[in-house]
């Protein structure tokens, strides 16, 4: 009795046990399956969403990149551009090189006698053929304010000018009373003469490398004039545009 009670617990309990066990396991497989693939979708797609939306992140900084050194390339990139009339920035440097200045800028402005001799100077050359600028002796008579004048163009609009009263120098008497100057009509023979070697613009900037030439070294023992300047030394000057008047004056020499 107790073999057909086995026996027939086995067949009825067992068979259905597997059978039970067989259903479970396929219904997890296909579970497993269809949640792994479901989950990897979701992985693949996670990533590509990522890669195009750094893509895209990328694309933007360089764009911003590029129109920043676009709209600032001033700033990043200095524009050079070489000039070749450099007899037209010799004639405006001239009356500042034939006093020898030291290094000065409009922030560091030159000495006095240099600004008061270069304006004379400048002030004498623009009115040498002038005749009505002559007095009885010969001399050239300059105003105040043309020498004024002058001094704003060489220097600019900002130089400062300092009491007058004091002015006397070797090629040249200040009267205060007439407020005016005398100059000899044979003066400022004694400076360097400028000869600018190159001249380029950077930006709305002219930079000239000048060369030193002083008078007394350009002829030999025979008093014959030497084939090739001798330049003694060189210094670099900055020329600035003047708002204003659309000329070019010396703002620094470096």
């Amino acid at each position: 009795m107790y073999r057909g009670i086995k026996k027939f617990f086995n067949s009825v309990f067992v068979k259905k046990n597997k059978e039970f066990l067989n259903i479970l396991r396929e219904k997890l497989f296909y579970k497993f399956i269809n949640e792994y693939c479901c989950d990897k979708e979701k992985y693949l797609n996670g990533w590509q969403m990522f890669f195009k939306a750094f893509r895209f992140a990328l694309a933007c900084f360089i764009l911003t990149a590029f129109l920043i050194i676009l709209v600032l390339g001033a700033n990043f990139f200095e524009k050079n551009e070489d000039l070749q009339d450099l007899k037209y920035y010799d004639n405006i440097i001239w009356p500042v090189v034939m006093q020898d200045p030291l290094p000065f800028s409009e922030n560091s402005p030159p000495d006095f006698n240099v600004i008061i001799n270069a304006s004379i100077w400048s002030a004498a050359m623009e009115n040498k053929f002038n005749k009505d600028k002559l007095n009885e002796d010969g001399m050239l008579v300059l105003s105040e304010k043309e020498v004024q004048n002058a001094a704003k163009k060489l220097f600019g609009e900002n130089i400062a000018f300092p009491n007058f009263e004091c002015c006397n120098g070797y090629f040249y008497k200040y009267n205060s009373s007439k407020k005016e100057f005398t100059v000899a009509a044979v003066s400022g023979v004694g400076g360097y003469i400028p000869h600018t070697v190159k001249a380029f613009q950077r930006n709305n900037d002219i930079f000239l490398n000048v060369g030193y030439i002083s008078p007394k070294n350009q002829f030999n023992s025979e008093m014959n004039k030497v084939d090739k300047c001798k330049i003694e030394k060189f210094a670099l000057y900055k020329l600035k545009k003047n708002t204003s008047t659309g000329e070019f004056y010396v703002s620094e020499v470096i």
